[in-house]
């Protein structure tokens, strides 16, 4: 029981640590993301993506849209699902 809250502790702190050193612009989540609005996004295919396979494989991802569509914001959200995965680990 120590033990199990001792781990959760320092996974915890390490993804404190890892979203504050990244110092990210916005405090972004996938399951904010609005998939009624018009953005051109699937949920299945953002789903898909939340796996992260590509992150494990070492492959890159593009974002690619006009300004103001949504791309930082949907990096980050990315950005912060590694953060959590990370600390986990």
């Amino acid at each position: 029981m120590l033990l199990a809250r001792e781990w959760d502790y320092h996974a915890q702190a390490a993804i404190v640590r890892l979203t504050r050193n990244a110092a990210f612009r916005y405090k972004a989540y996938l399951e904010q993301i609005d998939y009624a609005t018009n953005w051109g996004l699937e949920r299945n295919h953002m789903e898909r993506l939340a796996t992260l396979d590509f992150v494990h494989k070492g492959q890159n991802i593009f974002f690619t849209g006009s300004s103001g569509t949504g791309k930082s914001y949907i990096a980050v959200s990315y950005t912060h699902l590694r953060a959590h995965e990370t600390g986990r680990n």
